[in-house]
């Protein structure tokens, strides 16, 4: 313990004391490292013991773990790997240094993880409070490769703790439940990203086919088989840098970059990356401006752009790549594409379902976002 005491920023109400130093050997009364049994051995794998690597560690959650991979008592016995305790944090000390997590049971690591046990602090506070000073230093050394931490290392780092049981508690299950509302989140997300993707398949002809599969109410016709360029026109962005700092947005193959004081369109187009980024279709909203780099497609009366947008989503823009390096595409190669088209009424109903889709799925993103800004800003606030 050293004699500097310190106290965070932002504490629970009736939690006044100040906090002290300690190093990790002091708050573990156990350790534990790793090991891997002979992979030519069958009689040493799928067991009923998880072995951790560190590719089952999601980073920034010290709450979630997958073990992909199991070992059995033999191939314990056979190796370096220990059986680690039930409630222990397993850091990740090689390749994805900064990742830990808890694991609510017994299990084994690989040589790349090193185990802290039997803690004398609430374990969901170590694990917030150890993931944060790791993440510290691995911010102050941005941009110097750090191929490891040594099992010495990692136990004379030091955290501030609450000397009160009940103030590490609050803090722990703050976080926890925090991490648990952000993977709420993100599950939503991701579950109405994939049926977004689902329905761009089933809601656009398969190969072979001139009506897709789900169609709304009242449309029965088939779909009828056009050349881009008979429904609309492929436009060439343009270098941006005579312009001054204004309103306008400046898109490229990355999406947004700046505003600046002149539009290149005045009608709401749909980007397409010329170089680089060929297969992130965007949409661009009047007025815009797009770099040399992009193409945006402008359409003709009859075809609703929405519809058009969610149709470039599901196009494989990469095997009209025309480079073996850089990708590109070619304002030639984008028009000979052919795609079926139903009547306008019918892209109408289609582009409003997936523009419902993308709001909802922006929606998301925001709110997880916040979520996880709100996480960072309380680990600093909260924690010394």
């Amino acid at each position: 313990m050293d004699d500097e005491k310190k106290a965070p920023e932002i504490r629970f109400e009736g939690h006044t004391e100040p906090w002290e130093h300690y190093h990790l050997s002091s708050i573990a009364n156990a350790t534990y490292g790793g090991g891997t049994p002979s992979t030519s051995r069958a009689e040493y794998w799928n067991g009923n013991i998880p072995w951790i690597q560190s590719s089952d560690i999601k980073e920034h959650n010290v709450t979630s773990a997958f073990a992909r991979k199991s070992i059995t008592t033999k191939g314990l016995e056979s190796s370096a790997a220990k059986l680690v305790p039930a409630n222990s944090i397993a850091v990740v000390t090689r390749v994805g240094v900064g990742k830990l997590c808890i694991l609510p049971f017994e299990y084994a690591t690989s040589q790349d993880m090193f185990s802290l046990s039997k803690l004398t602090i609430d374990i969901n506070y170590g694990a917030y409070s150890i993931y944060t000073m790791l993440q510290a230093e691995l911010n102050a050394v941005q941009g110097t490769s750090i191929k490891g931490i040594t099992k010495d290392e990692l136990l004379s780092k030091s955290i501030l703790v609450p000397n009160s049981l009940d103030e590490q508690a609050a803090i722990g299950s703050f976080f926890r439940n925090l991490d648990d509302t952000i993977a709420s989140k993100k599950q939503q997300y991701e579950q109405t990203a994939n049926i977004k993707k689902a329905m761009l398949e089933k809601m656009f002809p398969k190969n072979g086919a001139d009506a897709p599969e789900i169609r709304f109410e009242g449309f029965a016709e088939p779909w009828e088989l056009k050349y881009l360029d008979e429904i609309l026109t492929v436009n060439t962005g343009r270098d941006y840098k005579h312009l001054e700092s204004g309103e306008i947005p400046v898109y490229g193959t990355g999406g947004y970059m700046l505003s600046v004081n002149g539009w290149l369109s005045d009608v709401d187009g749909v980007g397409i990356g010329r170089k680089g980024t060929i297969d992130k279709p965007q949409y661009l909203k009047a007025p815009f401006w797009a770099v040399d780099t992009l193409f945006f497609l402008t359409a003709s009366k009859d075809i609703d752009l929405v519809f058009l947008f969610a149709m470039a989503q599901r196009i494989n823009w990469k095997t009209y790549n025309e480079a073996t390096s850089l990708p590109s595409l070619s304002k030639t190669v984008i028009e000979k594409i052919a795609q079926f088209f139903p009547s306008y009424s019918e892209q109408v109903a289609i582009g409003n379902f997936f523009r419902s889709l993308d709001n909802l799925i922006e929606s998301q993103r925001e709110e997880l976002e916040k979520l996880q800004n709100v996480k960072s800003a309380c680990l600093s606030k909260m924690l010394v």
